[in-house]
């Protein structure tokens, strides 16, 4: 079986970890979402910043101009950063050096920002135009188309396309990721030893209890776990396991009763039996009387298996465990058979034995066990009368 701590950290560790790693994607994917956001508000404006250049001209002709902006990609060419501006019809009217083959957008709808080539995130700008009416313009279109009117401006709308490199946003997710793994690295081994630790500090009153049960031992059978110093939840067990010692106490004791007696009843015979072979050994008999000092030791012989085995009886019973089975019992016979049994003994003694019985007495019990009590009862009688 394996133990309390193990069965506690199986679940834990593939949850803890799970929720941790659940977590971690959260916090990463909000973050990145937020970084996006804030990094297309960047390109946007950057996007607005061309528009300021683009116009077009009296013959309705776009153009750019990046003189008066300020975008410092302008004046230094970067690879993280490119521009394509079309015209009305969707002609390329300016476009950066690094700047991708990429078509004219579709749509006139509000700025937006979009997944362009791999690592760059592309703003789309659309940008509405009319034709200048600077007089110095109008007097030079004038004197190149002479006679002709003056064309009716139309506003023209044109795109504005700037690509940023999200270099910026991979390294802050990449330094996030580092400080996440060590973050939540950390915190997982704090949430696994930590229960490790909460269960080692619940379990220390069991390790007490089990370092006091094994100080208990047959020089102090009386000797009980401690019930008021335990926490509520293992009162139980403790008064369980203290009913468990009182009976083992109790068959301590009656183990030893047992020995006690055993050895009392059998040091008599056995002597006995010593004396008779020591005597017949002491010099040489006769064939008659060797027989007779054998039948006399096999008579204490039997009657030593006999003790043994009321004493065998003993002990079951003593024990809780009826050695035969329960029944109807005529009790003025076995009466009768004891009187039998010991009549000759009680003869002897001038102890006459005599049974008083109209008729059966039937009782509940057990025919060995009722003989023998009987049995000795009478025995006890004739002997000390």
């Amino acid at each position: 079986m394996t133990s309390i701590r193990a069965r506690v950290l199986a679940p834990l560790l593939p949850l803890t970890a799970l929720a941790l790693l659940v977590t971690a994607a959260g916090i990463h994917a909000s973050t990145r979402r937020d970084l996006l956001a804030s990094f297309d508000r960047g390109v946007i404006a950057s996007a607005r910043s061309l528009a300021a250049g683009v116009e077009v001209g009296v013959d309705g002709t776009p153009a750019f101009d990046p003189e008066d902006l300020s975008l410092p990609e302008l004046a230094t060419p970067s690879p993280d950063f490119f521009y394509v501006i079309f015209g009305a019809q969707g002609q390329v009217v300016a476009r950066s050096p690094q700047a991708p083959a990429v078509g004219a957008p579709a749509g006139s709808d509000g700025p937006r920002v979009t997944d362009g080539p791999p690592g760059f995130r592309v703003a789309v700008l659309p940008v509405v135009r009319e034709p200048e009416r600077d007089p110095k313009d109008v007097e030079e279109w004038q004197e190149e188309h002479p006679g002709e009117p003056l064309p009716e401006p139309e506003p023209q709308t044109l795109w504005v396309e700037v690509g940023r490199a999200t270099k910026p946003v991979e390294q802050a997710l990449s330094r996030l990721r580092r400080r996440l793994f060590v973050g939540f690295g950390g915190l997982f081994v704090a949430l696994v030893l930590l229960p490790v630790w909460i269960v080692s500090r619940a379990l220390r009153p069991l390790e007490a209890l089990s370092r006091r049960a094994d100080e208990i031992g047959p020089e102090d059978p009386s000797a009980r776990l401690p019930e008021e110093a335990v926490a509520q939840e293992i009162r139980g067990l403790v008064r369980a396991l203290n009913r468990a010692l009182e009976r083992l106490g109790a068959a301590y004791e009656r183990q030893k009763r047992f020995s006690a007696d055993a050895a009392h009843e059998l040091r008599s015979p056995l002597a006995a039996v010593q004396t008779e072979c020591e005597v017949a050994l002491r010099r040489p008999r006769p064939p008659e009387e060797l027989r007779g000092s054998l039948e006399r030791v096999l008579c204490r012989v039997r009657k030593l298996a006999a003790m043994v085995e009321d004493l065998l009886r003993l002990s079951r019973l003593q024990n809780g465990v009826l050695p035969g089975g329960r029944g109807e019992v005529d009790l003025a016979f076995v009466a009768s058979e004891a009187a039998a049994l010991h009549r000759a003994t009680a003869q002897a003694k001038g102890v006459d034995l005599e049974v008083r019985a109209e008729g059966p007495v039937w009782v509940r019990g057990d025919p060995g066990l009722l003989e023998e009590a009987v049995s000795n009862l009478v025995d006890n009688a004739v002997r000390y009368t």
